[in-house]
């Protein structure tokens, strides 16, 4: 079966490795002369600042250097990279805030950056910062995820009203308007999905390393994007060529998504490298970990399901705040190509989405794992649990029977509807072994009347191919799926030869020749496909489209 298939386990090689302690983390690292960076974070949600004190921890012992934001305005470097492309409800563009390293003149969440010192030890850079003193003016916050948007909410940024970052609109609106009014029930439900932080088993950290003689940039991180993450870092904050900076990732404990971002401490410690001639060595904390670390969700979503008295689905509404924080990080906006989650797996003629990011003074947002579509799914799900409640009908079975979409239930139940449809599934020790407790299954059934007469059926096949041709027609795609699924489970090629002959023998050869069977064959597997997208249940219609597509493979020929 080759050295990797299907139900053979597959070791994992960086275990013995890891365990024996041969993993190298970023805290693992030591470079030649390396200092110890440290960060002043902001003990407020929203403060102005008034005035900020480092002589003191200028002179404590081991320190090297103490950065503030005028020392980061005075670098020439850009500020960290920002999302771009998205609109605000009038068609302007997002509001984009500046995003410095470290902040002048505000504060806008707990953990914001204030400062940054470097010394001989991690403890001796610690000690200092405490020595920073910072005159606060404290300043109204918001926090409220759905409290944002309301007249009179404190303003994270004085320029940006209602705090409103940006808008994005899914679906069709007129439609999904004229569905409502059309619906005998209306479910209306708010929910809120909480704001989640990863809690990685490593915490954040990075080394920056300068090579003042090449101009050059080395940056040891914990990641997981090292090619678009160099280009962010080289063009938006160090302004050089992607060639002078270098990328190294070791081994990552846990990112989730957490971890790719161009974070403050990247930019500081390649800057503090770049002023004292040495590398500096950042580590976060576990707790420092809760204020810095950009989180993700948090978001609350008014949704509205309509349906009719049987209760069919007729349309979705959703109207949703995120709250994406203090900034806009590259990446904050993305969620938003997950909202075709919202369909589910039921069939829902109409639906609309309406999202609203907003500012609050709370950590920056990343894209976390299944970003945007855990909370879409929540939403459509919970509807159909407060539908079913709310109509008496059984919350899965009872709506798939009414709503199903492109998928039905895994297995048939009651009734099969075509050839081949699933009506069980075995599970065993190999593939070979499946196959043979399948083989010996007994399904008892009763044979019903097919829905569509087959003559008349493939009666509009008249034009293009006499009604004996359509037959074999059909049967040499069946043919033709089934050899290719024989192949691959055979892992090993069947010669041309035979398969012509087994193809003509199953199709019949007396109306067509090999070559119509051939590409009967193929558009026999397209026009299957798309009848099972389009639900194309009238197999008239099937073969309508089935001769048109073999009749321009035959006129192309092979």
């Amino acid at each position: 079966m080759g050295e990797f298939a299907l139900g053979q386990p597959v070791s994992r090689f960086e275990d013995s490795r890891l365990l024996r302690g041969g993993g190298r983390y970023v805290a693992d690292m030591v470079l030649p002369r390396m200092a110890f960076g440290h960060v002043l974070r902001s003990l407020h949600a929203h403060a102005r600042i008034r005035a900020i004190d480092t002589s003191k921890a200028k002179s404590a012992p081991g320190v090297l250097a103490v950065l503030t934001g005028a020392d980061w305005e005075a670098s020439g470097w850009g500020d960290l990279p920002v999302p771009t492309g998205m609109k605000r409800r009038d068609g302007s563009p997002s509001y984009k805030p500046r995003y410095p390293a470290l902040v002048t003149d505000r504060v806008r969440w707990i953990g914001d950056y204030v400062a940054f010192i470097v010394a001989e030890t991690a403890a001796q850079a610690a000690d200092a910062a405490e020595l920073i003193e910072v005159d606060y003016e404290p300043l109204p916050a918001i926090v409220s995820t759905a409290g944002a948007v309301e007249a009179g909410a404190p303003l994270v940024w004085d320029d940006c009203p209602n705090n409103i970052c940006f808008v994005h609109f899914e679906g069709d609106k007129a439609k999904t308007e004229a569905a409502f009014a059309q619906a005998a029930h209306v479910i209306r439900h708010r929910l809120v999905v909480n704001r989640v932080t990863a809690a990685s088993m490593e915490p954040r950290a990075c080394i920056g390393d300068y090579s003042a003689t090449e101009g050059r940039y080395t940056i040891y991180t914990t990641l997981q994007r090292t090619h678009t993450y160099r280009a962010e870092l080289a063009e938006h904050v160090l302004r050089v060529p992607e060639s002078k900076v270098r990328v190294v990732a070791g081994d990552i404990g846990g990112s989730f998504g957490m971890k790719t971002a161009v974070y403050n401490e990247t930019a500081l410690v390649l800057l503090a490298a770049k002023l004292t001639g040495r590398p500096v060595k950042w580590t976060g904390t576990r707790s420092e970990a809760f204020l810095g670390d950009a989180q993700a969700r948090d978001n609350v979503t008014d949704a509205e399901l309509a349906l009719d008295q049987e209760g069919k689905f007729l349309g979705l509404k959703v109207k949703t705040v995120v709250n994406i924080g203090a900034y806009a990080q590259t990446g904050s906006q993305v969620f938003v190509g997950n909202l075709g989650t919202l369909a589910g797996v039921y069939r829902t003629p109409a639906i609309h989405a309406d999202v609203t990011a907003v500012f609050s003074n709370m950590n920056p947002v990343r894209p976390y794992r299944g970003n945007g579509r855990r909370e879409a799914a929540y939403v459509i799900e919970r509807m159909v649990e407060l539908a079913a409640d709310d109509l008496g009908i059984a919350p899965y079975h009872g709506f798939m029977v009414l709503n199903e979409a492109c998928a039905r239930p895994p297995l048939a139940t009651g009734k099969v509807r075509f050839a081949g449809e699933p009506v069980a599934v075995v599970v065993a020790e190999s593939l070979a072994a499946a196959q043979d407790a399948a083989g010996a299954g007994v399904v008892h059934h009763q044979p019903l009347p097919a829905p569509v007469d087959l003559e008349a059926a493939l009666a509009p096949a008249a034009p293009l191919l006499a009604l004996r041709q359509a037959a074999p027609l059909l049967a040499a795609g069946k043919a033709h799926r089934r050899l290719q699924r024989h192949e691959r489970e055979q892992a090993r090629p069947v010669a041309l030869d035979g398969h012509l002959e087994a193809l003509a023998a199953r199709g019949g050869t007396d109306p067509l020749d090999l070559g119509q069977l051939l590409a009967g064959g193929k558009a026999g597997g397209v026009m299957e496909h798309a009848a099972r997208a389009a639900r194309m249940d009238d197999l008239r219609e099937h073969v309508r489209h089935l001769v048109e597509v073999v009749g321009e493979h035959v006129r192309q020929g092979p």
